[in-house]
């Protein structure tokens, strides 16, 4: 018997588990060496003692209450039962302990046997997994992005609230159905198959992968949504993750840059198509015009005359709806620009009151231009667009007009800070205009009414390409009128006033440079045209051999650089747009000719200057530009210009 014993205090002492005996009283009968490493104590400090020592508070105080209320009423809470409970070390230290407890007699005296285990461990891992999931399910409910869980029939699990902002079902409300409740067709029809081809072969569409697809709201609406599908296992089942994104405002944003650059890229098509359009149209239109008016110079029968003078009515009317076009398409493509220079504000006056003093006298109408420029002498801006605004004003004038008078006055207002602000009226005697349509007349494509535009023509451009322009030249432009008694267009325009030396026209960064040239001071000029068009080239050497100049012709560009080379010229005329070598090539390989080949004045002739073409021109070494169709008029003041500039450079002594 005393062997058994001993035997079994070896088997308790030798347990990993602590264990300890308790008589019904409550004191410590055995206590094992696993108890001595869980509390500290050794067993010679605890044997006869109450366990309640080995309890922290409160349950020390409550444990004799409990042992007395479990041998009055048999009540068990941990005895048979188990459970956890807290332990108290020597040391005042706690720690989580599962007891287990049972009921023994031994010489007919009751004890209770309680086996320990320190659950310090494992609780820490229950509490690092219970952080987790809650870190887990605080990033799942707080992730802006929707997120997902479903298992391997397609029955969500998980839906969290970024996904009820998006799809616009509760949690409630999609938890425990298929996923496929969430998709438009024909995907919600394709769903519960592609899951089972997934299991059955392995093969992915999603899964792992991403793509782009579309859902649909509980509302019925669909939206475009980035998903991307992870797959995992958790205690042995398959799960899969999706993360779910609205990207409708990706989608937009890529067709805004799409749009735009389609755009972008059509207006660039549109630009280039009026160039060489422009090119092709104005080159037949400057031959047509010209030459019906060399023929209109020559002896003519009273009914030739009359047809010469309708084709050259109908050209003039066909060229300016061209260029008002033109002109439009610029200004809404925002590629309209102003070509700013120094210019005598008198010779643009002096250029309209020679063609339209003429004009109007041919119906019997006084024409008056009065100006009051005193102190002016160069302005910087856009003569060409000046030019542009005068003539539309001036020429309706004398359009709307039979009888009476048209006046074109010039004055100096107060000026906009260093600028001299100009203001130019165009007063006739009339047809008038009633004040409720006055507000119409600038509008694109509108005319006074319907009787003016089928007795007079016009396409409703001029005025509003005129507004335009002035708006862009930072001036404005009206009109004041009664009906039957006249009209008074005005045009407020502001303008650098500096000396023509301050502003070199015929320099600019990049352009080569050369030495003076001396062109001839008087007598005629030896001029070279560079002109591929036949009619063109003969109108050209018409009037300017009809003035006294030598004309010579080169076809192309190619032939207008080998006669530069071999004789010396006093201006050439270079077309831009030529066959084989255009105009500014040839120019850029005229300026590298030995002097004063290489130096001679280039004047450029244009159908259709776009933006930065006036730089791109002199950068290739021309002095200055005139658009087709010419007006002769206006390029003999330019001629005059240009050489004038090359007569003030010292020519090198030889």
């Amino acid at each position: 018997m005393e062997r058994n014993a001993i035997q079994l205090k070896a088997v308790i002492d030798t347990a990993v588990d602590g264990i300890v005996i308790i008589d019904e009283n409550g004191l410590i009968q055995l206590y094992n060496v696993a108890c001595e490493k869980l509390f500290g104590y050794p067993a010679a400090e605890t044997i006869g003692h109450n366990v309640r020592m080995l309890m922290p508070a409160p349950y020390r105080s409550e444990h004799d209450g409990y042992l007395h209320n479990y041998r009055t009423s048999g009540v068990r809470k941990i005895i048979g039962i188990g459970r956890e409970v807290m332990g108290q070390r020597k040391d005042g230290s706690t720690f989580p302990m599962e007891l287990s407890v049972g009921e023994a007699v031994a010489d007919g005296a009751k004890l209770y046997v309680g086996i320990i285990r320190d659950i310090s461990e494992r609780k820490k891992a229950e509490e690092a997994l219970r952080t987790s999931e809650e870190t887990m399910r605080a990033l799942i409910n707080t992730a802006v992005d929707g997120v997902m869980i479903i298992d391997d029939q397609g029955l969500v699990r998980i839906y969290n609230p970024a996904c009820q902002r998006l799809f616009g079902y509760t949690a409630e409300e999609v938890i425990g159905n298929n996923v496929r409740m969430l998709m438009p067709a024909p995907y919600r029809a394709e769903h519960d198959a592609y899951l089972d081809n997934y299991h059955n072969t392995g093969q992915r569409k999603i899964i792992g992968i991403g793509r782009e697809v579309v859902g649909q709201r509980k509302d019925g609406t669909t939206f475009p949504m980035e998903l991307s599908v992870g797959e995992t296992f958790a205690e042995g089942e398959k799960l899969f993750v999706g993360i779910i994104r609205d990207i409708t405002e990706r989608i937009r944003a890529i067709e805004a840059v799409t749009s735009a650059r389609q755009a972008e890229e059509a207006n660039r098509a549109k630009s280039n198509f009026l160039a060489t359009m422009s090119h092709e149209l104005r080159t037949p239109m400057n031959g047509i015009l010209g030459m019906t008016g060399l023929l209109l110079d020559t002896p003519l029968s009273t009914e030739q005359r009359s047809y010469a003078e309708a084709v050259q009515n109908s050209g003039e009317t066909l060229m300016t709806l061209l260029n008002n076009l033109l002109d439009l398409s610029k200004i809404e493509a925002g590629r309209f620009e102003l070509y700013d220079r120094p210019f005598d504000p008198v010779d643009v006056l002096d250029g309209i009151a020679a063609i339209w003093e003429t004009q109007a006298q041919r119906k019997g109408l006084d024409f008056f231009v009065s100006k009051d420029l005193r102190g002016i002498h160069q302005l910087v801006g856009d003569p060409d667009r000046l030019r542009q605004i005068l003539v539309n004003l001036v020429s309706n004038a004398v359009k709307f007009t039979s009888a009476g008078f048209v006046a074109l006055r010039v004055k100096r207002e107060t000026g906009i800070g260093p600028k001299v602000l100009l203001r130019f009226e165009i007063k006739d005697s009339g047809i008038g205009i009633d004040e409720e349509v006055q507000g119409r007349l600038f509008r694109k494509f509108e005319q006074a009414d319907a009787a003016i535009a089928r007795t007079y023509g016009g396409s409703g451009l001029g005025l509003a390409i005129c507004r335009e322009i002035a708006g862009l030249m930072g001036g404005d432009i009206g009109v004041t009128s009664q009906a039957g008694r006249g009209s008074t267009f005005w045009a407020t325009l502001p303008f650098d006033m500096v000396q023509v030396e301050a502003f070199p026209e015929n320099t600019a960064a990049g352009a080569p440079s050369r030495q003076a040239f001396a062109p001839a001071a008087t007598g005629p000029l030896r001029i070279l045209i560079a002109e591929d068009h036949p009619y063109n080239q003969k109108l050209m050497v018409a009037r300017l051999g009809g003035t006294g100049h030598r004309v010579t012709v080169a076809n192309n560009g190619v032939e207008a650089v080998e006669r530069a080379g071999n004789e010396t010229y006093d201006l050439i005329l270079m077309d831009v747009r030529m066959p084989e070598m255009d105009g500014i090539e040839a120019t850029s390989h005229i300026r590298k000719l030995p002097h004063p080949f290489g130096a001679v004045p280039i004047i450029a002739v244009t159908a259709h200057a776009m933006r930065g073409d006036r730089e791109r021109y002199i950068e290739a070494g021309m002095d200055d530009y005139i658009s087709k169709p010419v007006d002769f008029a206006a390029l003999s003041q330019l001629i005059d210009k240009v050489l004038e500039r090359h007569r003030r450079v010292p020519v090198p002594a030889d």
